[in-house]
């Protein structure tokens, strides 16, 4: 009946403690020390709260060492990864930088094709104009001479039937005259006088012939003039248009090479100045990691160091308390406790994620009864002083940092002063 009062009692304190299910398995409790502290156990006590603490500063070394490697293997797979992302990026940099260069470079290239074209159908056009005018100064010049050599057919048409007609009214006067003429003298100064007058007509076409073909020469010489003139000219601005159109086509294709090269500088600039600043992220994020790194190995030897000096304060506390129940010679209970290394879970469970532990005890009379809060994950030990006479029940919870704690250890008996 009282065993089971005192299961009762333990059962009911883990129901007020509330939030119980989470650390692990709980801690399992050694057997308690003999009732009474005496001088014949008290060196032995003291070794093993010594060969504890020490079993214990060897497993914080261990759970550094484990974290320490743990972060060092974390920050090299963070490391791995950034570098690749660094590498995608640069690789993806240098491809987009490639394809809007190749895009801008077949532009320009385009343009250049498209500026020939341009200048051939120029060329062409002005040939065809070239041609043109020269054909129709030529037509013009043929027409003036068709039209000078007309003037000059009728005038000299016209010169050679008036001689004519003088020439044949000479031959019927002398033809006449001669009828009347018998003497040969007079017959022979007839033919003088008919032939001085035939070849005065004769001198007076040709007279009126020379001036008619003089100004047909003129006219036909200056209308040659005109229409070399005219092919000059028109030779003169074709050869500017020429001139004109590859000068254009020269200036546009500067332009166009003047871009192509400026957008190589430009795109090799800009992917210049991006993968800069590619690195000097990545070299920032390298920083930043090895200083995150270096400052959670410094965290951790730090709860290393603070664990440690934790472990041996307790230990000091722990042999004092002996010390003081020896002194005393009063009744007390030394019990001894191992630490969970992991949560129900499975999950591991570090000495740092330990906030402390619950005793609770209790008389199998229930007369004696209480729970008892113990600070400090490393601890493994606990005297409960000025205990009565009696037959006393034990068990032990553990808590986390987060207050969520486990559930209760197997109990253990204890005859104190029996």
């Amino acid at each position: 009946m009282n065993r089971l009062l005192s299961i009762s009692l333990l059962a009911a304190a883990i129901t007020a403690a509330g939030n119980a299910l989470a650390v692990g398995t709980g801690p399992v409790l050694d057997p308690p020390t003999p009732s009474i502290v005496t001088p014949e156990n008290y060196e032995a006590t003291v070794a093993e709260i010594l060969a504890k603490t020490s079993a214990l500063i060897a497993n914080l070394d261990a759970d550094l060492e484990r974290q320490q490697a743990a972060a060092r293997a974390q920050a090299e797979v963070d490391a791995a990864n950034r570098l690749a992302t660094y590498t995608s990026r640069k690789q993806g940099l240098a491809a987009d930088v490639q394809t809007a260069l190749t895009a801008e470079v077949k532009r320009i290239q385009q343009a250049l094709a498209a500026a020939d074209k341009q200048a051939v159908a120029a060329r062409q056009a002005n040939l065809a104009w070239y041609n043109d005018a020269k054909a129709e100064a030529a037509a013009s010049f043929e027409s003036q001479l068709s039209a000078l050599e007309t003037q000059l057919q009728s005038a000299s048409s016209a010169i050679e039937a008036q001689t004519n007609a003088m020439l044949t009214a000479l031959d019927m006067s002398y033809a006449a005259a001669r009828k009347k003429v018998s003497n040969t003298k007079q017959l022979e100064k007839l033919d003088a006088q008919f032939s001085a007058a035939r070849q005065t007509t004769l001198n007076a076409h040709e007279s009126q012939l020379a001036p008619v073909v003089a100004s047909y020469e003129a006219q036909k010489t200056d209308a040659a003039a005109q229409y070399d003139a005219e092919v000059f000219k028109v030779a003169t601005m074709y050869s500017r248009k020429k001139a004109a159109v590859e000068e254009e086509l020269t200036a546009e294709k500067r332009e166009l090479q003047s871009a192509l090269s400026n957008a190589k500088i430009e795109f090799g600039v800009d992917m210049g100045q991006q993968l800069a600043q590619l690195e000097a992220d990545y070299a920032a994020a390298e920083q930043a990691a090895e200083q995150a790194l270096q400052a959670q190995l410094a965290a951790a030897e730090a709860a290393h160091r603070d664990a440690v000096a934790a472990a041996e304060a307790q230990a000091l506390a722990q042999v004092k308390e002996l010390d003081d129940a020896l002194a005393s010679g009063k009744l007390a209970a030394h019990l001894n406790w191992t630490i969970p290394d992991a949560r129900v879970d499975g999950a591991p469970l570090t000495v740092a994620e330990l906030a402390g532990y619950e005793l609770y005890y209790s008389s199998d009379d229930a007369a004696e009864a209480g729970v008892i809060t113990i600070s400090g994950g490393a601890t493994t030990s606990h005297v409960v002083n000025d205990l009565p006479q009696g037959v006393y029940f034990f068990a032990i919870s553990a808590i986390d940092s987060n207050g969520l704690k486990s559930d209760l250890s197997e109990m253990v008996e204890a005859q104190i002063g029996l």
